[in-house]
């Protein structure tokens, strides 16, 4: 795996970014917004499904204030992901989890050696880090969570097959009519309609 650093300033702060590679050469820059601490907490930040990490610029900048460092990567198929989501990519929960993931933390620790490492994420962002959490706490100081969602559902097999089944039967149609996320078509996750 080979990783580079580059630092930048943009506006208020002072952010740096990771340029990480990893071991299937999928290449993708995370954002880090470090404190003038070294040692203080990072918390390694999975956006939501079909947003880019930028968007939680804010949320970086608001946690330095509190003295944690906050790490925002680009997930496959979205920013600056050398695989763009298409027909032709074919890549999943095991990507993001065995492979990309795994890059970004060791890139974070050799910038970072002594901070505490923490996952976190919003929304299916937060389910993912949980998932690498639990396979592999080693090293993992804790999990924060916005708006996650585990897959557990407290009521019987019967009653979710109930309650997702007309959810489920319109993405399978959805998928086999448009075989590709349209996210920018309906204006999910913060994306913008096109002209």
């Amino acid at each position: 795996m080979r990783q580079s650093f580059q630092t930048e300033i943009t506006g208020m702060a002072e952010t740096q970014t990771l340029a990480i590679t990893t071991s299937d050469q999928h290449r993708f820059n995370a954002t880090l917004y470090p404190t003038d601490d070294p040692t203080a907490p990072v918390l390694l930040f999975q956006a939501a499904l079909g947003t880019p990490s930028r968007v939680y610029g804010r949320l970086g900048r608001e946690m330095v204030k509190h003295g944690v460092q906050l790490c925002a990567p680009d997930w496959r198929g979205i920013g600056s992901s050398s695989v763009q989501a298409g027909r032709a990519s074919d890549f999943g929960y095991r990507h993001l989890i065995e492979l990309d993931l795994p890059a970004l933390i060791e890139a974070v620790r050799q910038r970072l050696p002594q901070a505490p490492i923490w996952l976190g994420g919003h929304s299916l962002g937060g389910q993912l880090s949980l998932l690498r959490a639990a396979a592999h706490p080693e090293g993992i100081a804790g999990v924060a969570l916005i708006a996650a969602a585990a897959c557990i559902c407290p009521a019987s097999a019967a009653s979710c097959v109930w309650r997702f089944a007309p959810w489920s039967a319109c993405h399978a149609c959805c998928v086999r009519c448009w075989a590709t996320f349209r996210g920018p078509e309906c204006a999910l996750a913060g994306a913008r309609r096109p002209p």
